[in-house]
């Protein structure tokens, strides 16, 4: 009997201190403590300083090899500190994963879950040691507060930031001076007429063209395709190209080769002959012995043309 009254006095009690804890709190009523207000910044975050490693480190920090990172700076009150990391600690491996270079190491925690505990084996002094660190979120910490209670159990924070810089005064622009009228554009005398450009003649219909060089002719000929009349005239056969020699210079090569003035150059190196043929020789020909087929009042002769090396610095 004493037993169960003793329950029933425990559960009135309690019931008692929950009635009690819903009844609205008087208002200005001060918390006992200041409040820090942090923002997530996102991401995970161990709070370290890195560096690539370098030969010198390599050696000065006696690191196992040249993989790995520095721990330059430990920021203070975050969780690599809390893990025990020290600055010129070496780290080689991070969950098990070696590490190569600060964007690896960065790119691996980045990827770690927040409120995960991950094993890092660091390099101190050239010993092993493994340290277990607490990924947490990056957070920011933006200032403080006190709380008033504004009754129900609610309290009010009245937020006051600590940690930015009060922006400094800027000094106010001074007044635009007024812009100066822009004088009236002067009358632009009128366009004179343009003349009318008489029609050109007609060209005369080309039959080829001569090509008549002096002293650098690598031939000395003067020559034209052949027109079907002059074909005719000659007594080239019919569908046979063919080039008329107009004119042969004075000791030249094709003048000691044997051609003459109104001959016709039918056969080059074997081929049909154009004009084109004789102007390629002296690229493509240089230095050379051409035989060329002509005809000479009706008559078939082939003549033997010594093709001139192209002097140095000379292009067609």
């Amino acid at each position: 009997m004493k037993t169960i009254r003793r329950i029933a006095f425990i559960l009135t009690l309690a019931f008692a201190s929950v009635v009690a804890a819903q009844q609205p709190q008087p208002a200005n009523q001060d918390v006992r403590q200041s409040v820090t207000y942090y923002s997530a910044n996102g991401g995970s975050w161990l709070g370290l300083g890195l560096a690539d490693l370098t030969p010198a480190t390599v050696t000065s920090l006696h690191a196992p090899s040249d993989d790995g990172v520095e721990v330059v700076e430990v920021y203070a009150d975050s969780p690599a500190a809390a893990a025990g990391f020290k600055p010129e600690d070496v780290i080689t491996s991070y969950r098990g994963e070696k590490i190569e270079s600060v964007r690896e190491f960065t790119r691996l925690v980045n990827e770690t879950p927040v409120d995960r505990t991950v094993p890092i084996v660091v390099s101190r002094d050239g010993k092993q040691v493994t340290l277990e660190a607490h990924v947490t979120g990056r957070r920011l910490r933006l200032g403080t507060g006190v709380g008033r209670g504004v009754g129900g159990g609610v309290y009010r924070f009245d937020y006051s930031p600590d940690d930015m810089p009060a922006l400094p005064a800027v000094t106010p622009m001074p007044p635009m001076a007024p812009m100066p009228a822009m004088p009236a554009m002067p009358a632009m005398p009128p366009m004179p007429a343009i003349p009318a450009i008489a029609p050109m003649a007609p060209m005369a219909p080309m039959h080829g063209f001569t090509f008549l060089r002096g002293e650098a002719d690598h031939l000395g000929l003067g020559y034209e395709n052949l027109t079907p009349q002059l074909a005719t005239y000659f007594g080239v056969p019919d569908g046979q190209s063919g080039v008329l020699i107009r004119s042969v210079a004075a000791d030249s090569v094709g003048a000691k080769a044997g051609f003459e003035a109104g001959d016709v150059l039918t056969q080059w190196a074997g081929q049909d002959v154009t004009i084109n043929t004789i102007m390629r020789a002296r690229s493509s020909q240089a230095g050379t012995t051409v035989s060329a087929t002509i005809l000479r009042h009706g008559k078939s002769m082939t003549l033997r043309v010594p093709i001139p090396a192209r002097p140095t610095g000379v292009t067609d």
